[in-house]
């Protein structure tokens, strides 16, 4: 004699993202039928998960402002010193002469 075939088990999504993956997950972890320790647990890890991902980001962001800051720093302190060396020397300096002036500075720089 045949058995019976057995329902298929429709499971309800779980309260807080309303995700019936998130519920078999929730199943999964669960031990010893303590249903709400295991959602607590879920709950927190993905609370620690979007923490950590939006810290991350503002990390991210932070490195990309410092680095454009920092271009930016070196074009107006490049502009300062082609102004300065024009006021030094009296005559007006582009900026092709000014890397001369800087080579050759580096240079007997590192003879000495």
């Amino acid at each position: 004699m045949r058995r019976k075939i057995k329902d298929k088990r429709i499971l309800r999504p779980d309260n807080k993202y309303d995700s019936q993956k998130i519920e078999k997950f929730i199943n999964y972890v669960m031990e010893d039928g303590k249903k709400e320790v295991a959602r607590k647990v879920v709950y927190d890890s993905f609370d620690l998960l979007t923490k950590k991902a939006k810290v991350e980001e503002s990390l991210r962001q932070i490195a990309q402002e410092k680095d454009a800051a920092l271009a930016s720093l070196r074009g107006e302190v490049a502009s300062l010193v082609i102004e300065a060396t024009s006021k030094i020397l009296g005559a007006k300096i582009d900026a092709e002469q000014n890397r001369a002036l800087i080579e050759t500075y580096i240079s007997q720089i590192s003879k000495n």
